[in-house]
């Protein structure tokens, strides 16, 4: 079960996840709306260079350090928003 979440708006600028929403949680669950691109190395991504994420996709992070290092930029004209899940457990996820 879900122990916190956010909402991120994902706009012209890189934005990352709330360190005080993830705190020591393992894992999370990012469902897109819109599109934007993104990397889970630390480094920010730009309009034309990173991940795609499309519209409906789920992006699973499954560490800590993937949540640290997590950075979006919209790739269009139109902002993206994220619904992000975090679960503080070592086993899977109800739907993971």
């Amino acid at each position: 079960m879900a122990n916190n979440h956010e909402m991120v708006t994902v706009g012209n600028t890189v934005v990352r996840l709330t360190a005080g929403r993830y705190k020591d949680n393992k894992r999370a669950i990012i469902t897109v709306e819109g599109s934007f691109r993104y990397w889970l190395d630390g480094q920010n991504p730009t309009t034309a260079l990173g991940h795609l994420a499309s519209d409906g996709q789920v992006i699973k992070l499954e560490s800590k350090d993937e949540m640290t290092k997590f950075r979006a930029i919209r790739d269009q004209a139109a902002d993206a928003t994220i619904q992000v899940s975090y679960y503080n457990q070592h086993g899977e996820p109800q739907g993971w």
